[in-house]
């Protein structure tokens, strides 16, 4: 393993770019040796993604680093703008019953 120092930027999905690039090593080849389709690698490097801690070792072992050299120091403040909070019971309720409330759309054989 490398024993280079913690990347400098600041989020997960910049450390794995940026591990990535300095290595050399394309999207291709860290999809071919993590065995992560490149697709998700691609989000998971935008910020896009969220990984669990399974394909975080993955990505990590394919880079021949550590998972703590992807998220040492890493917290709530760091996590990508787009990452949204979990659905909780009484949203999905919320969402039922207003659907449930909005008036059904009928034509001669069926009602939306």
């Amino acid at each position: 393993m490398h024993d280079a120092p913690t990347p400098e930027p600041s989020n997960a999905a910049q450390r794995v770019r940026a591990l990535r690039e300095e290595r050399g090593i394309s999207r291709t080849r860290l999809n071919e040796r993590s065995g992560i389709d490149a697709m998700y690698l691609a989000q998971v490097e935008t910020g896009g993604g969220n990984p669990t801690l399974h394909k975080l070792i993955q990505v990590a072992a394919a880079l021949d680093t550590t998972v703590s050299a992807l998220v040492d120091g890493l917290g709530r403040d760091d996590l990508p703008a787009n990452t949204t909070r979990p659905v909780t019971e009484a949203k999905i309720i919320a969402e039922l019953r207003t659907r449930a409330q909005q008036p059904k759309h009928c034509t001669i054989n069926r009602c939306m």
